[in-house]
């Protein structure tokens, strides 16, 4: 197995609720659909990647203040219905959420935020003087 299969995996298979589920690259269908919850859903998991530490309190946070959004981003990123959701334990969910950044970090640390970083840089005003 290459180094960057292992370090960015094209998918996670994990056994919840007795079902064995491979969490995938989100597709640009799913990427819209999760682009309209909550920006506090993306803070949150944003402030956990960058202390590169998976903090309780950060999880307890997301479900506490964004309990929808929450549910229907594991709906949105399994592919699944709410109600299936609806019924997770709180350590699958968690599992959930942590496959879903491991699969889908190398996009949006590799590929993503380089992209949309250069297009800032091209449209700051030159601070060069005449």
């Amino acid at each position: 197995m290459k180094e960057a299969e292992i370090l960015f995996p094209d998918g996670k298979t994990l056994e919840i609720a007795g079902e064995s589920l491979t969490v995938k690259k989100l597709k640009l269908y799913q990427t819209i659909k999760l682009a309209g919850l909550s920006g506090n859903v993306f803070d949150l998991v944003y402030e956990m990647y960058k202390v590169d530490a998976i903090d309780a309190s950060l999880i307890f946070r997301l479900f506490a203040e964004n309990g929808e959004d929450m549910m229907n981003f594991l709906a949105i990123a399994l592919d699944k219905d709410r109600d299936f959701v609806d019924d997770l334990d709180l350590k699958d969910a968690v599992k959930i959420m942590m496959a879903v950044g491991e699969v889908n970090m190398s996009f949006f640390v590799l590929e993503l935020m380089p992209m949309v970083n250069q297009w800032l840089d091209d449209r700051k005003p030159s601070t060069k003087k005449t």
